[in-house]
């Protein structure tokens, strides 16, 4: 399992407050409550970290540990960070991909899809991917997290676009398959745009239509 980060998961500082991380929380566990979001596995995990962060952060003995046990080991030495390899962000990111498999597409909640692919592209993973360079790996990650990113609007995907293109690390093939999506998503952006009209332009095509038979 990834080490978490829970100050990130709230998306606060290390020496926020305790109103701050109160109000952090509660504006997330708005956003990603699983009763807003029902039938959506991705969303229930997004609830489970933010409540699970708020749950340490916002008890004081619970923060300490937690700082203690992050920076040391039983006998006070310094302790390492818990070692995350390539291996283990394709894991989580395989993971993600089935929980949106599993969900429906029309009721997912996009924005906690997105936390959670920043998470799995978080600025520590990639540096990670990019000193291990382990290519293969690198390129799996960026397949197994387009799939994952097909449901994201295109302004989710866009963001999520420097990292896909930092991990690509020139890779032609990898930057064209990004790119194909980006491309659909503004397909798909146009459409949603135009759809409306064209659902007025056919009601009144058809109303005409049914005027001049009831006229007949």
């Amino acid at each position: 399992m990834l080490p978490k980060d829970y100050y990130t998961i709230l998306g606060v500082l290390p020496d926020a407050t305790d109103a701050e991380i109160k109000q952090s929380y509660r504006k997330l566990a708005m956003k990603y409550h699983p009763d807003k979001n029902p039938e959506d596995s991705v969303s229930e995990a997004t609830f489970k970290e933010i409540a699970e962060a708020y749950e340490i952060l916002s008890d004081r003995v619970k923060r300490e540990d937690y700082h203690y046990k992050r920076l040391y080991t039983y006998n006070y030495s310094f302790k390492k960070s818990p070692t995350i390899t390539p291996a283990s962000i394709l894991k989580a990111a395989f993971t993600l991909k089935n929980m949106v498999k599993s969900s429906d597409p029309y009721r997912i909640n996009r924005d906690a899809l997105s936390f959670q692919l920043e998470q799995v592209l978080s600025e520590k993973h990639l540096e990670v991917l990019e000193k291990e360079k382990a290519t293969a790996i690198n390129l799996e990650i960026i397949n197994v997290v387009l799939v994952s990113a097909k449901l994201l609007t295109i302004d989710l995907l866009i963001n999520l676009l420097p990292k896909l293109t930092k991990l690509a690390n020139e890779n032609q093939v990898a930057l064209d398959k990004i790119d194909i999506l980006v491309n659909q998503k503004k397909k798909e952006a146009k459409w949603e745009k135009v759809k409306p009209f064209i659902a007025v332009g056919v009601t009144i095509i058809l109303c005409i239509i049914m005027y001049i038979i009831g006229k007949q």
